[in-house]
């Protein structure tokens, strides 16, 4: 992903978070494993990492769970992030995936299938903005 599209993606997230009430704190450059620190109303404070496709695979679409290039080590998340928020832009459309990292495992990547029958491992975490309450 460009620096640009990554750009883009975390002003998106950082506005719909807003808009649902949520406080968005972006950390100064790029050097943390996390994009930004959201709190909720009763100040509880979470590490953010935001990844985001358009591109489809398949019938799903998919997120790198690694820093860098695809030669680098899989990144434990549990130790670095709480939430990991993918965004699936499809069709005009963003679809939110907010999956907390105990969920994510030491996989590289993660697929999302959004679709309406879709059962995959991570459809629940569709549009799962109650994490942050």
């Amino acid at each position: 992903m460009t620096s640009e599209k990554g750009l883009i993606w975390e002003n998106l997230f950082a506005f719909e978070a807003t808009r649902r009430g949520l406080i968005v704190a972006r950390p100064d450059g790029n050097h943390l494993p996390f994009d930004f620190i959201i709190s909720n109303k009763s100040s509880k404070m979470f590490r953010v990492q935001i990844k985001g496709t358009s591109t489809p695979q398949k019938s799903g679409f998919t997120f790198t769970t690694r820093r860098g290039n695809l030669r680098k080590k899989r990144v434990n998340y549990k130790k670095e992030i709480d939430v990991l928020v993918g965004i699936v832009e499809r069709d005009g459309d963003r679809i939110f995936y907010i999956i907390p990292s105990e969920f994510l495992g030491d996989q590289s990547c993660l697929r999302v299938f959004p679709n309406p029958n879709s059962r995959a491992k991570f459809e629940k975490f569709r549009s799962a903005w109650t994490i942050f309450e």
